[in-house]
């Protein structure tokens, strides 16, 4: 059986490309349209929005992560926002942010800053 595909935009730096791999994903970087990270299930595709939470508040202010959200959900069947806790403060309104978002149709979750730390659970 070989290991899925995930796609990782070739922009996302941050990820840690190895610990992908021991999670048993076939890794590619590729320029991506929408999302930091793409792969195929059976019903469609899981698009994922990388966000640290440094630049959580600025891309809501400015309206950059309801764009980038608007087109994961138009594109993906199962969209999801990962809110990377980085050590930037919880922004006043955070749960609203994540609450409005999760009523437009995308999941919101948080994750470790270091994904080989988060995928070791």
């Amino acid at each position: 059986m070989t290991n899925p595909t995930i796609l990782v935009d070739d922009r996302q730096v941050d990820w840690q490309f190895s610990a992908l791999e021991k999670a048993g994903f076939d890794v590619r970087k590729k320029r991506l349209e929408t999302a930091d990270l793409v792969w195929a299930v059976p019903y469609g595709t899981v698009g994922i929005e990388d966000k640290p939470m440094k630049s959580l508040l600025a891309d809501v202010r400015n309206g950059r992560l309801n764009d980038q959200l608007e087109r994961l959900r138009a594109k993906h069947t199962l969209p999801i926002l990962l809110i990377r806790q980085d050590g930037g403060e919880e922004p006043a309104g955070y749960h609203t942010i994540r609450f409005g978002r999760q009523l437009r149709g995308i999941v919101v979750a948080d994750a470790e800053p270091d994904f080989a730390t988060a995928i070791k659970r």
